[in-house]
């Protein structure tokens, strides 16, 4: 993992040297939901549910504008979602096991680079 890392901010700190660049991004996302049971309006039992992996990846597009300045265009998917804990006791009776939530979003980002060792994405 921090071979993977390295290399990419070695390949990230090459790209930003050329006017404009294509990249790919990927990932795993984990996330998992707090649910709660309400009744006459008090939370009577809180729950967490099991922690899911699920992939995000992407493509981009970064232009500069001037020697301090980029834009960068990208699509990207993110799934997200959770497993349920108690899936062998009320699972099969209500006929769900798990939640997925698949999007998928367009980030526009403007990078403003103080100097080479300094860079603020807004």
């Amino acid at each position: 993992m921090k071979y993977l890392i390295l290399v990419s901010i070695v390949v990230s700190s090459r790209a930003y040297s050329q006017k404009s660049f294509f990249g790919i991004d990927a990932g795993i996302n984990l996330s998992n939901q707090r649910t709660s049971a309400r009744s006459n309006g008090k939370v009577n039992q809180v729950a967490f549910e099991l922690t899911a992996a699920r992939l995000t990846v992407g493509i981009f597009y970064q232009q500069s504008i001037s020697k301090m300045l980029s834009v960068r265009l990208g699509a990207n998917y993110n799934g997200l979602g959770f497993r349920d804990e108690d899936i062998k006791s009320y699972g099969p009776i209500y006929g769900f096991s798990s939640t997925d939530i698949d999007y998928v979003t367009f980030p526009v980002n403007l990078i403003y680079q103080a100097n080479p060792h300094f860079r603020v994405t807004i």
